[in-house]
């Protein structure tokens, strides 16, 4: 698990002791998440249209030819072509239901394009290592539930031109999108398939991206991230030794009750018999949505004195100096907005810590509030 993804939270009752952290500046390194991602900066024209992400889906067995050692194919390909790219983070260990990876492409239409066909030949020579055949193989397209109207078009005619970009006799075809990764949130997207020949692929892919980018801006849509739904955290809670019999509760009852309404992967540390730790962990692993959701319901769980919570969130260096913000202006409202205190902590390598300290939903507020602004870099 990378430390980007990866959450420290610690439950202390002495409020009344906590002090302001100071709010330190640190310089701008290479970006890094758990998942393979490349980015670049970029300015934008006030008056150009927001850059919008393109989701397709690339056969597991093959997606090593598009990351390379040390992620270095990937990383020439947002060079060449000026859009940001990320690849879906797999589970450990991998369900054998996994056959597809989500490759997460944002650009303009055209520099996304660009890197989707340099992609998709990158998979085929990859897959004609493997077989005699010179089958091309289909390419896979994830379209959120809010714009598969679009893409069909009135009497479908919106999909019947994109099956006359087809090559080869290729088709187009819409179908529920079965990715394992999303879990209960596939039934927001559907999956666009398209068989055929790579020039018509590469044509059907840049026609529906356009579409995508152009009903986004002129409606203002807040697409869902499908790569949220598949990203495990792994959140650790510091909770006093005398409140875990309150979590636990009578032969397990809390703990089960937990686990069972946030679907949240939950263990509690072992007493320390020593003596010498007052605190003991809680680790939780899930995704976002029920980790948070466990975090929730834990804090309920407690004595109204252990509902303070220090969180520390690690996020790409790409995107601290977005959240401090021109002399520390956006950390600071957004300290003043969410009523906790922030600080960030140096880099080490391509992530850093962001450190939370706040009553619950204030410290989640904060923690969503920082999470969206890393996902628009």
């Amino acid at each position: 698990m990378s430390a980007a993804n990866k959450r420290v939270v610690s439950i202390n009752s002495e409020v009344s002791k906590r002090r302001p952290k100071e709010v330190r500046h640190v310089p701008r390194r290479g970006p890094s998440d758990g998942s393979t991602r490349v980015t670049l900066p970029r300015s934008r024209d006030e008056n150009s249209e927001e850059e919008v992400p393109f989701v397709c889906l690339v056969p597991l067995a093959h997606a090593g030819a598009i990351i390379g050692q040390g992620a270095s194919i990937v990383r020439q390909l947002v060079r060449d072509h000026s859009a940001n790219i990320l690849l879906e983070t797999l589970p450990h260990p991998l369900p054998q239901s996994f056959v597809d990876r989500m490759v997460y492409i944002k650009g303009s239409p055209a520099n996304t394009a660009k890197a989707f066909g340099e992609i998709i030949e990158l998979l085929n020579k990859e897959a004609s290592k493997d077989s005699d055949s010179e089958r091309v193989l289909p390419a896979k397209f994830l379209i959120a539930e809010e714009l598969v109207g679009h893409i069909i078009g009135k009497a479908g005619a919106s999909v019947k031109h994109l099956q006359s970009l087809a090559t080869d006799d290729g088709e187009v075809s819409l179908a529920a999108c079965a990715h394992p990764g999303l879990g209960r949130t596939m039934a927001n997207y559907q999956v666009l398939t398209v068989t055929g020949g790579v020039d018509g692929q590469k044509a059907i892919q840049e026609a529906v991206h356009e579409r995508i980018t152009s009903i986004v801006n002129a409606q203002q849509l807040a697409l869902p991230n499908p790569l949220k739904a598949t990203t495990e955290e792994t959140v650790t809670l510091f909770v006093p030794d005398g409140m875990v019999g309150a979590l636990i509760g009578k032969g397990g009852s809390v703990l089960r009750d937990i686990v069972t309404r946030t679907h949240a992967r939950v263990s509690v540390e072992t007493r320390d018999e020593s003596g010498e730790s007052e605190e003991r962990r809680v680790t939780l692993v899930g995704t976002q949505d029920v980790v948070e959701m466990a975090q929730n319901v834990i804090s309920s769980a407690l004595p109204q004195e252990g509902r303070y919570l220090k969180a520390v969130i690690g996020i790409p260096t790409d995107a601290i100096r977005h959240l401090i913000g021109k002399q520390g202006a956006h950390i600071s409202d957004l300290m003043s907005r969410t009523y906790t205190t922030i600080h960030v902590d140096e880099p080490e390598g391509d992530s850093a810590n962001v450190v939370i300290e706040g009553t619950v939903m204030n410290n989640l507020n904060a923690q969503r509030s920082i999470r969206d602004l890393v996902e628009k870099f």
